[in-house]
Parts: C-alpha cells; sequence; structure tokens
C-alpha cells in the first residue's frame, strides 16, 4: 500500500469538456434497453448536441447527462468514446453496452482524462452497468466515503493505479474485469464493506483484490465465484479485516515486488489482525505459496483444493502460518506444493484434521533439499490428526522445535522417504498413527546429532531418550 492512499481525499476531480463524435450532423446511436418503470430516461450520444430527452435529441456528455439527470434517473449510453470524468453525486443507473461475460462493453468506452474516470462522490443507490473503463490514472472507478454502489459489467483496464478503488464505502461489483492495474485490481479500502462475486481479475501488478481494515463482522466482505489470476504479489490479500473468501479460483500469482501468494492474510499496520473464513476454493499455481496467514491472523480453512504453489530454491507451501497466526484445517487437498504441503514456524497454531496432503516434491534449499507433508517448525503447536500424508520427497511429518503440546494422532503415512523425522524435538504424542512403504522408514527417525531428552513416540507408543545422546539416522 503506497503512503499517499489516505491523502486522495485531497485530489481535485477534473472534469473533462471534450467528448469525441461526428463533425456536422448529430451522430446516430443504438441504445440498450431502460429497466421497466423508469421515471426519467436520458440518452447520451458521444458528439450530439440535444438536451437527452430522447434518442432522436441525446446529449453528447456522459458527465454532462450525469450532472443535470435528476435522482432516480436511468441514463442509457449510446456507442462511442467518452473523454471526459465522470462524478456521481446522486442516486442514479447509468447503462452502457452488454456486460463484461457477455462481450463486455466494449462499444462503450470512457477514457478519463484526469486521475479518476468515474467517481461517486457519497451517493447511494448508484448502478452503473457495460462500461469499458481504459487507461485511468490514478483510478478506473473510486467510492468515495459514504458511497454506495452496484457495478456490473464493467471492463477495467490499464489504469495507472488502482482499477476499483472503495474508501469507506460499500462496493457490489458483479460479472466484470478488472486487469492490467499497475497497483491492485480492487481495493476496499479504511472500512469498506463489498460483495465481489463472478469477476475477472487478472494481471494487476499490485494484486488481485486487497482488503483493508474491514472489522465490522456484520459487513464482511463477501468474496465469491471470482476467477482471479496472473496478480502480483498475491491474488487476494487481507489485512487487519474479516472476510469471507469463498469458491474462487486462484491462479499462476506472481512474486511481483515481494510475495507470491494466492491468498494472504496479516494484520493492519501490525494492528489489528486479520480473521478470514476461506472454503471451497482452488488455488494452484502461486510462486511462493497457496495461503499464508501471519500477525495473530485467525482462520477456518475448509474444504479447498490447494495445488502446485512454490518454486524450488525458495521456502514455500500449500498453506504456510506464522507469527502467531491460528487457523482451522479441515478436508482440504493439497497436491504438489512445494517445500511443504502446510508448513507452522514462529508461534503459529492449528488444528489440522482430515487432509489429503500428497506429492509434495523436493526443493533444494541452501544446503537441504526439503519436501515434507507438514513441516512443523519451533515454536509451533498443532494437533495434526485423521491425516493422509503421502508421496512426499522427505518425509510425511518433519518437526523441528515444535512445542510438546503438538498432538500427531491418527494419521496415515504412506509411500514418502520417511514416515516421520523428528529434529530438536521434546515429548510429542504421537498416539494412533500407520505407516506403510514408506522408503527409508515406517517409523521415527531421530536426525539432529544430539537430541534433547525427552520421550519420543514410535508410530505406537513413545520412548525415552537419554539427553545428548548422538542418534543420527537412527530409526526408532
Amino acid at each position: 500500500m503506497r503512503a499517499t492512499t489516505r491523502q486522495w481525499a485531497g485530489i481535485l476531480v477534473v472534469l473533462g469538456l471534450g467528448t469525441v463524435g461526428c463533425q456536422g450532423a448529430d451522430p446516430t446511436c443504438s441504445y440498450p434497453a431502460a429497466p421497466a418503470g423508469a421515471s426519467s430516461v436520458v440518452h447520451v450520444c458521444a458528439g450530439a448536441s440535444g438536451d437527452g430527452t430522447n434518442a432522436a435529441s441525446a446529449r453528447g456528455s456522459l458527465a454532462a447527462a450525469v450532472d443535470a439527470a435528476p435522482a432516480g434517473a436511468v441514463i442509457l449510453v449510446g456507442q462511442g468514446t467518452y473523454r471526459e470524468n465522470v462524478v456521481i453525486r446522486r442516486p442514479i443507473t447509468i447503462i452502457g453496452g452488454e456486460l463484461a461475460d457477455e462481450g463486455a462493453g466494449a462499444s462503450v468506452e470512457l477514457t478519463a482524462p484526469g486521475p479518476n474516470a468515474l467517481v461517486v462522490e457519497g451517493a447511494t443507490g448508484v448502478v452503473v452497468q457495460g462500461l469499458r473503463i481504459v487507461g485511468a490514472e490514478t483510478s478506473g472507478v473510486w467510492l468515495m466515503s459514504g458511497s454506495e454502489a452496484t457495478l456490473e459489467g464493467l471492463q477495467v483496464e490499464g489504469t495507472h493505479g488502482f482499477g476499483v478503488l472503495a474508501t469507506k464505502a460499500s462496493l457490489t461489483l458483479r460479472r466484470s474485469a478488472v486487469s492490467n492495474s499497475s497497483d491492485v485490481g480492487v481495493l476496499l479500502w479504511d472500512g469498506s464493506s463489498g460483495i465481489i462475486d463472478t469477476n475477472n481479475l487478472t494481471a494487476n501488478l499490485g494484486g488481485g483484490l486487497r482488503i483493508d481494515d474491514s472489522t465490522a463482522p456484520d459487513f464482511e466482505p463477501n468474496i465469491t465465484h471470482n476467477v482471479v489470476s496472473d496478480n502480483g504479489q498475491f491474488g487476494v490479500g487481507v489485512f487487519g479485516s474479516v472476510a469471507i473468501i469463498d469458491t474462487n479460483n486462484i491462479t499462476a500469482t506472481t512474486e511481483g515486488a515481494v510475495g507470491g501468494y494466492g491468498i494472504l492474510a496479516a494484520s493492519y499496520d501490525g494492528d489489528s489482525p486479520s480473521s478470514v473464513t476461506v472454503s471451497g476454493n482452488t488455488i494452484d499455481g502461486s510462486a511462493r505459496a497457496g495461503i499464508v496467514l501471519t500477525l495473530g491472523t485467525k482462520a477456518i480453512i475448509d474444504t479447498n483444493n490447494i495445488n502446485g504453489n512454490g518454486a524450488t530454491g525458495k521456502s514455500g507451501a500449500g498453506v504456510w502460518l506464522a507469527a502467531g497466526a491460528d487457523a482451522t484445517l479441515t478436508n482440504n487437498t493439497l497436491a504438489k506444493n512445494n517445500f511443504a504441503g502446510v508448513a507452522l514456524v514462529g508461534e503459529a497454531t492449528a488444528i489440522i484434521d482430515t487432509n489429503n496432503i500428497t506429492g509434495v516434491p523436493g526443493s533444494s534449499l541452501a544446503v537441504t533439499v526439503i519436501g515434507d507433508g507438514l513441516f512443523l517448525g519451533p515454536g509451533s503447536s498443532s494437533t495434526v490428526k485423521n491425516n493422509t500424508v503421502s508421496s512426499c520427497y522427505r518425509a510425511g511429518v518433519f518437526t523441528d522445535g515444535a512445542s510438546a503440546s503438538t498432538k500427531l494422532v491418527g494419521n496415515t503415512l504412506s509411500g514418502n522417504d520417511y514416515a516421520m523425522i523428528l529434529q530438536g524435538q521434546g515429548y510429542l504424542d504421537l498416539d494412533g498413527n500407520s505407516a506403510s512403504m514408506n522408503v527409508k522408514s515406517n517409523g521415527v527417525d531421530l536426525t539432529s546429532a544430539a537430541v534433547p531428552a525427552g520421550k519420543f513416540g514410535t508410530l505406537g507408543g513413545a520412548i525415552d531418550v537419554p539427553a545428548e545422546v548422538a542418534v543420527a539416522g537412527a530409526a526408532q
């Protein structure tokens, strides 16, 4: 987030006066149908010179039509290119071309000469449909404080900033495409709420969707049924916010300046932690990790497909928990994620129950090749139960100084190099697991040169290990 974001309230919205149309006689436009029962209808055709009262006497400027329209009016926009900035200050409906998923607004294009192409300035009950907004400077669409708007069937492309921005506002964005923004595609900022449903958010350099400082549990943003692909840094980023992320397809997130995460949830400016529900999503091909939770985030992660995330030579995972994150992971499928299927570090806690973790490849990191189904790192605490962990390069479960409160019970480990490896580890509860067809050991291996005293489990109980006993490579 750039430091100037909160300063935008002072930016003067520049209103352009020019439009593009025919020389001489007024041009002729075709128009979308007006909604049934519309009490006031205004027609706009680029380059026309009428008063907008009917199709034969269309206004030539969309901004002028919006300024003159009464509350509740419907503005029908004919095909053409409108080089102007539009500011909406009352409840109106703007209808342009086809909806985005039907070939989208290509006939009605808004190309802004100033910083923000379309601004909703504190108005509620605003509806905008079927516009293509190209190459705006600060934002393609900006909902200012107190605004409420439904945007449907928009194409917002190539903004030199944010595609769609809401600041202390309520945004509904449906069936739209936001692409190639130089910053975030869609930003819900400073307590904004939103429904972001059935959109394509693609190739935005600063992330597909970002939610900041939105903590009201009754108005949490709902992110559903979107395709979020090829964005930089993160597909969906949640910072100090409450959010529901459900049934999205989040793919091929690149590292960008930093990151490379399908979903990233953290605190906001080191203050309020996030709380997210992540369910029913497909998260594939992120440069670093499918889901990252950090800085105290709480999460429910249920019934997701998390596959092929992470790159060799870099730490990553299907799911990575750090810095006090607390999550419940249930019924997920995690396949072919580099470094680890699930990794916990830095005082993270988790319940990891009834997941299928498979096919973690070897990832070269420093001098070690890593590839574990579950990596339980220093200070982490977890209950790992009833999971199936298979075909991992190194270990089904690898612990490195995890808390003694960690429990590994009732898991099935097969086809890994080792079933379990414990390193620098005190007592763990390892009761009731089963292991078969692991290449080097179906038992529990103690790999540090000198482990602390404690009880270390076999797959059916525990054994006592005296302090400072060299047990490198010894299967127990």
